[in-house]
C-alpha cells in the first residue's frame, strides 16, 4: 500500500523553457528561452538563425500535442502562459500566420 501524493502538493515552477523548432525542410533548432520570454522572442530567434524567414511573416508556428495553432496575439504572450515549459517541440509551418 503506497502512500498518496498530497493533494495540496506545490505545482512545479520552471524559470527556463527548452524550445525546439521543426522546420519544414526537415531541419530543427534548439535553444532554451527563459519561461517569461514572450513567444516573439522564439520567432526572432527563428528569423535570426534562418535568414530566409527574416525576409517575411509567411509562417506559423503550431504544436500537435495539444494541437493549437498559434495566432498573432499568442506571439506577446510568455512561453510559461502558454503552456511551453519546461520543453517543447513547434512546429514551424510555410503560409500566412
Amino acid at each position: 500500500m503506497g502512500v498518496a501524493p498530497s493533494a495540496g502538493a506545490p505545482k512545479a515552477s520552471y524559470d527556463q523553457a527548452r524550445i525546439q523548432l521543426r522546420l519544414p525542410d526537415g531541419q530543427s533548432l534548439s535553444h532554451t528561452f527563459g519561461a517569461k520570454e514572450q513567444l516573439s522572442a522564439v520567432r526572432l530567434y527563428l528569423q535570426v538563425h534562418k535568414p530566409e524567414f527574416a525576409q517575411n511573416d509567411s509562417f506559423k508556428f503550431m504544436t500537435t500535442f495539444p494541437k493549437k495553432i498559434f495566432a498573432p496575439e499568442d506571439y506577446e504572450s510568455s512561453l510559461d502562459g502558454l503552456g511551453l515549459v519546461p520543453s517543447a517541440v513547434i512546429i514551424v509551418s510555410r503560409g500566412a500566420q
